[in-house]
């Protein structure tokens, strides 16, 4: 419709043109701003520090710098988010097993709903594969939101701060992102795809039902060409290690959940932890990861279709 009435007022133009006056062509109209802008809150914890993971009996260093009050940056390898809940849940639970007379056997224990993110939780408003903008989502499935096989978990989980809840549900996000570059340098400045995907990363955050429970998400990422060049930032094994179906996502979580509370090992309730993951190796799947990583932690896997429809 733009294009007719531009044709139409140029049309106009001509007709009316006279020695006297000159043609006014008519303006361009400016495009809409976006209305979400791709750089997220950040706070003045941008340091630096040295941090530990070990993945299959190896100890890989990397720095973690903090990016937000949810957000740390893991290397060059990867991202964690974490909701406001979660962080008050790891507060009581630490308070109350460091307050108590045997630390020997953590407290409580966690329940882990976990989730591919693209294409299990999410898929674009757009239609198009990837997104074209940091809020170019929605949630696949409703039962997501709605009532659904979620609906219990959730309510469980909304208790976890509840001093005398020895069973702790959460819920976790896995994902690859290897077209996000993450640069290992906090001067320069982040690539358009990390501020793109930090900036969806806590849309999905704050969405219901994720800020409504205790919630984690995991997101690997790729070593900028710069970086490789001058061997800096995380090393090339744990980048391969965090990508599914390698299991260093998996191993960053339970040090994290290690750290929350104050004691080391022992803290997934494996038999009551799932995985649903939409790359299961099915004719139309491009790629069997997503099963691959639930076996190589040892959770069971569910496809989308099998846990929410």
């Amino acid at each position: 419709m733009t294009n007719d009435i531009t044709k139409l007022l140029k049309g106009k133009a001509t007709t009316t043109k006279s020695k006297t006056s000159k043609v006014t062509k008519p303006s361009r109209k400016k495009k809409p701003a976006t209305t979400i802008k791709e750089t997220p809150i950040t706070t003045t914890l941008n340091k630096s520090t040295k941090k530990t993971v070990i993945i299959n009996d190896k100890a890989f260093e990397f720095e973690e710098k903090m990016q937000s009050s949810t957000c740390k940056i893991l290397g060059t390898h990867g991202l964690r988010f974490q909701s406001k809940l979660y962080s008050e849940m790891v507060k009581t639970h630490k308070e109350k097993f460091l307050n108590s007379d045997d630390t020997s056997e953590p407290l409580v224990k966690f329940q882990i709903a976990s989730f591919d993110l693209d294409d299990t939780l999410i898929q674009t408003k757009s239609g198009f594969k990837f997104g074209k903008s940091a809020d170019d989502w929605k949630f696949k499935y409703p039962e997501i939101q709605e009532k659904g096989k979620l609906t219990e978990w959730i309510t469980q989980a909304k208790d976890c701060k509840d001093e005398e809840k020895t069973i702790i549900p959460i819920m976790v996000i896995f994902t690859n992102q290897g077209g996000v570059t993450n640069n290992h340098d906090s001067n320069e400045p982040k690539s358009k795809s990390l501020l793109k995907l930090l900036t969806k990363l806590q849309l999905i955050l704050d969405s219901s039902p994720l800020a409504e429970v205790p919630t984690l998400i995991y997101a690997s990422t790729k070593k900028s060409k710069k970086d490789s060049q001058n061997g800096v930032g995380s090393v090339d094994e744990l980048h391969s290690s965090f990508r599914k179906p390698g299991i260093g996502m998996f191993e960053q979580l339970k040090r994290d959940l290690s750290d929350g509370v104050g004691i080391d090992g022992g803290l997934i309730d494996m038999e009551k932890s799932f995985y649903v993951g939409d790359a299961a190796g099915r004719k139309s799947d491009f790629s069997d990861s997503d099963k691959k990583f639930a076996e190589n932690v040892g959770l069971k896997f569910y496809t989308p279709e099998e846990f929410f429809v």
